[in-house]
């Protein structure tokens, strides 16, 4: 009986492996795929439950945000323009809110976002956190919005001002000569037919007057009430449901990836099984020459 070397066997056996990898095809792979199903099943359960747990153990993070409302001078113009602000809530309040601020709100400083809507006198600041940090939030918010506010409302006294002391003086004035029309009146039935002509007179005018004057404080009062301060809209309003993904889809995008990591590992695995191959066929060459 013809009794073949092992050594010269082994190495034929590895050939034809060699000599099959320029011939691999869908079937060769699913070979590969079934003979590792193990290794692929234990891969995907692994980082399916991995991304399970991530979302299971993260807190929940919720949008809160707050509206600081701009203010506005008599003739409808911004205290401040929208980028203005945002400038300098970035570049000036924020930092200095997180620099005099502990660790934690420091934390929620630097994920802190200012937007401006779109066709708005208002900016908003938003910040994605916890339940338990709404305490926090409020009072970094503050801190951001504080000295703005205060800047602003300096600035708002200085226009309003003016128009209250023109508004108390033309009320002044229309106190005056609303007394005098009385007084005249009261002087018409004690008066001649010609002294009667010439207050008649004097009442009109007064009246055009106190007419005149009375559009003029309705002006005042309207410049006024278009001259507003800047404030904000209250305490950070929270969202109703949760920022960033789902949890169903980070499970779902761990399932994806732990599909993506099995097949991997399946021809890992087959290639560290060719490498061993390799090596093995290489010692029992070396043995066979010497």
């Amino acid at each position: 009986m013809d009794q073949r070397n092992p050594t010269i066997s082994a190495i034929s056996d590895f050939s034809r492996r060699e000599l099959a990898v320029d011939e691999i095809d869908l079937v060769d792979l699913a070979v590969v795929l079934v003979r590792h199903w193990r290794l692929m099943l234990a891969v995907f359960f692994l980082t399916t439950v991995v991304g399970a747990a991530v979302v299971w153990l993260q807190d929940a993070k919720y949008q809160y945000s707050t509206i600081i409302v701009l203010g506005q001078r008599a003739d409808g113009e911004l205290l401040d323009s929208p980028e203005a602000v945002q400038a300098a809530i970035e570049n000036v309040f924020l930092p200095a809110a997180a620099e005099s601020a502990d660790k934690t709100t420091r934390q929620l400083a630097v994920n802190v976002r200012v937007e401006l809507p779109k066709a708005s006198s208002a900016v908003v600041l938003k910040v994605a956190a916890s339940k338990d940090k709404a305490g926090d939030i409020n009072q970094l918010f503050s801190s951001i919005s504080g000295p703005l506010i205060a800047d602003h409302s300096q600035r708002f006294e200085r226009l309003a001002d003016p128009l209250n002391r023109q508004v108390a003086r033309q009320e002044a004035v229309l106190a005056a000569l609303s007394q005098d029309i009385v007084k005249l009146q009261a002087e018409l039935p004690s008066t001649g037919q010609e002294a009667r002509i010439l207050l008649l007179d004097q009442i009109v005018r007064l009246q055009e007057s106190h007419r005149l004057g009375q559009q003029e404080l309705s002006q005042l009062q309207a410049d006024i009430a278009r001259t507003t301060p800047t404030r904000i809209s209250g305490v950070p309003q929270r969202a109703l449901s949760e920022a960033g993904a789902s949890p169903l889809l980070i499970v779902a995008l761990a399932a994806v990836l732990g599909s993506i990591f099995a097949v991997f590992s399946a021809f890992f695995a087959e290639f560290a099984a060719s490498v061993r191959m390799r090596l093995q066929v290489g010692r029992l060459v070396g043995r066979q020459e010497a």
